[in-house]
């Protein structure tokens, strides 16, 4: 049986060896530590409460046959590594239910030894050019993606409260604000790992820089975090439907333009409905 041992850092910073079993999983780890992939960058798995030689300086460890990558978790299993070493007799009740613990922070730094000698990785061969056109393309990706929802939400608002020669029912209400939120839900969802990636790149780029000299250095750049992207773009998608919702109260509650038809209007410039005539005519 193939073993592999990584160490693991979160918020804290305190390293956390994990031990894997799985081919697999130990070639996406080895990738991780690469910086090959910032895929399911993540660790997740069981939490048993005994040390392990393996895992010195904690009491507890993960067990191997349950050690999983992710890219988002429920929140209910997130939690700094030093809050569990001091809350292990909570584990498996309401703290952690199940035992199951993914620190949303964590990632791995480098693999090691069963006795936490670190074992040297290869390092990568990316030139600054390289790291330059990653993450312009990643940039370009994620600027795509705030425009598409940018044009939705925009072609919503004008669609519904700009439109003043329709009369929708609560049904056709309800439809345009739960289209546009599985719309702009999955947007933000692709738009939040692909922010997350771009920060990825961005560490990548600046480690590039720092070993081609001081003049690549000022051409650095940072990327905006995912979680006030994240915020920034819900509270935009919340304005629309917001507003979705006070147009249909102003239509529906308060006024009568809630399905209500339209009655057309003659050529002349009166409804035939009216009985009315323009003053130039005489009914005969």
């Amino acid at each position: 049986m193939v073993i592999a041992y990584f160490q693991m850092v979160e918020s804290d910073n305190r390293p956390f060896v994990i031990r894997i079993e799985d081919d697999a999983l130990i070639a996406h780890a080895r990738a991780l530590v690469l910086g090959t992939t910032t895929s399911k960058s993540h660790v997740q798995g069981t939490v048993v409460t005994k040390p392990v030689d393996y895992n010195p300086g904690w009491s507890y460890h993960l067990d191997p046959a349950s050690v999983k990558f992710f890219d988002m978790a429920m929140e209910v299993c997130d939690a700094a590594s030093t809050y569990v070493e001091s809350h292990l007799d909570e584990v498996g009740r309401a703290f952690l239910p199940k035992s199951q613990w993914c620190p949303w922070a964590s990632r791995l730094t480098a693999e090691v030894t069963g006795s936490g000698v670190l074992i040297a990785q290869p390092e990568p061969k990316v030139t600054l050019k390289d790291a330059f056109d990653m993450y312009q393309k990643q940039s370009d990706s994620v600027h795509k993606l705030w425009g598409y929802l940018s044009a939705v939400s925009i072609a919503v608002l004008g669609f519904t409260i700009g439109s003043e020669k329709v009369n929708w029912t609560t049904s056709a209400y309800v439809f345009i604000g739960l289209a546009y939120l599985i719309f702009a839900g999955s947007n933000l969802w692709v738009l939040r790992r692909s922010q997350q990636e771009l920060g990825c790149i961005s560490d990548g780029l600046k480690a590039s820089s720092e070993k081609t000299g001081a003049d690549a250095q000022k051409f650095l750049v940072t990327s905006v975090g995912a979680n006030p992207v994240t915020l920034f773009h819900a509270a935009s998608i919340l304005v629309v439907l917001g507003a979705i919702g006070f147009t249909w109260y102003q239509h529906c509650k308060l006024g009568t333009r809630c399905g209500a038809p339209t009655a057309p209007v003659s050529a002349a410039g009166a409804s035939p409905a009216s009985g009315a005539f323009p003053a130039s005519q005489s009914r005969p």
